[in-house]
């Protein structure tokens, strides 16, 4: 069952989180401030009983020191470490293993999507009572090839799959804990979004998309390069095929 706004409330009076979010960042030393900053900033405003799972993902400059020293600040900032990095999903994964909430999710460490943005599809969540909540990029400001990449990448999917999900690798990704423990992700990379997406397809779960303003990364550039792009064909390819 999806909880309520009245539910979120007494959950709030009785200490039960009602939201976990988990971010794994890889060298996002310029970027974990403000995005936890900002996203506490947002739920706070709402009154919402919370955690964030902060993932030091295998990072090798200062983005562990910067989650533990937010940590000791506020207790709600719990950091997870993962001494090598094995992935994308791996971090994700790691972080969700934590959450305690009646909802819970994930979303990106380097500051493309809002926190704005995020309880918008956490509200959109309990609005609609569905399973899951996620961004759909309507609009992108991170450049022409990952414009391309992203239609490429959709077109793939529907074609190898016969459905069309709008943006199956939008985040941030909210559910329901019984949703999330039904499809069990377990990919270690980026293919961990479309095995969400492709899973709750089977299972007939109901996904409320949200439309977001995807923004350019402020610091350093995309971790998503051509070799990754293939990877996600390939990737889709084999669980098209029953291979993974």
């Amino acid at each position: 069952m999806v909880p309520d706004s009245e539910t979120l409330k007494s959950d709030s009076h009785s200490g039960c989180i009602s939201l976990s979010i988990a971010i794994p960042f890889y060298n996002e030393e310029p970027n974990v401030v403000s995005v936890i900053k900002d996203i506490v900033t947002v739920l706070e405003s709402k009154g919402i009983l919370f955690e964030i799972l902060a993932v030091d993902n295998g990072s090798s400059d200062a983005t562990g020191n910067l989650i533990a020293s937010m940590h000791e600040q506020d207790k709600r900032i719990v950091p997870v470490r993962v001494p090598v990095n094995k992935g994308y999903g791996f971090g994700i994964l790691a972080g969700l293993g934590k959450a305690k909430g009646g909802v819970l999710g994930y979303t990106w460490g380097d500051g493309q999507v809002s926190a704005a943005d995020l309880l918008r599809i956490f509200e959109a969540l309990l609005e609609k009572d569905a399973h899951i909540g996620k961004a759909h990029r309507t609009e992108r400001h991170d450049g022409l090839f990952r414009l391309i990449q992203t239609r490429c990448y959709s077109v793939v999917f529907t074609i190898l799959f016969g459905c069309r999900v709008p943006d199956p690798n939008g985040c941030p990704k909210l559910f329901v804990r019984s949703a999330y423990e039904r499809i069990a992700p377990a990919s270690h990379d980026w293919l961990l979004d479309p095995e969400i997406m492709i899973k709750a397809r089977r299972l007939g779960l109901d996904v409320v998309n949200v439309p977001v303003v995807f923004q350019k990364r402020k610091h350093a550039g995309s971790k998503v390069r051509i070799f990754t792009a293939i990877g996600f064909i390939w990737g889709l390819v084999k669980i098209r095929l029953g291979m993974r």
